[in-house]
């Protein structure tokens, strides 16, 4: 986003602050409305049609040179991400049964938000701070109970 501000709509640190409030703003939109508008179960079309969205904001803004209009295309991808995101996170706590729904919250965690490397080596023989991070969790969720 910093290089989309200064090099290709020319703004400073204040063009800057603005584009990213026009994400906040559509974050907190859609965060309103995935809490008020959509039943508990948010439906399966709904989180295709974000998520479709989310993906032609994206072309579009690849597109727009102009500071309004990447203001408008940023709020509508922080709506449509926010939906997506959460509607995905609650599909899946509340379709998951109790006892497996750690596990499953944990592989999306660790899918949507990466990992570092050092979680998949097979070899572990020093301590480090990563390992003390949980580094050695995702090794942990494919092992037999």
């Amino acid at each position: 986003m910093p290089l989309l501000a200064k090099n290709v709509l020319g703004q400073g640190a204040e063009g800057f602050g603005f584009l990213m409030a026009a994400v906040g703003v559509g974050a907190v939109s859609g965060a309103l409305t995935l809490g008020t508008v959509v039943p508990r179960h948010p439906p399966l079309a709904l989180l295709h049609a974000s998520a479709a969205a989310a993906c032609s904001v994206l072309l579009a803004l690849s597109l727009v040179e102009n500071v309004w209009l990447t203001a408008v295309a940023l709020f509508l991808l922080g709506y449509a991400g926010v939906i997506t995101a959460a509607g995905c996170n609650t599909a899946l706590q509340l379709g998951s049964s109790g006892e497996l729904q750690g596990r499953v919250m944990s592989l999306y965690t660790l899918i949507h938000g990466g990992c570092p490397p050092r979680a998949f080596s097979a070899r572990r023989t020093t301590w480090t701070p990563l390992t003390r991070m949980g580094s050695h969790v995702p090794s942990a969720l494919l092992e037999p109970d």
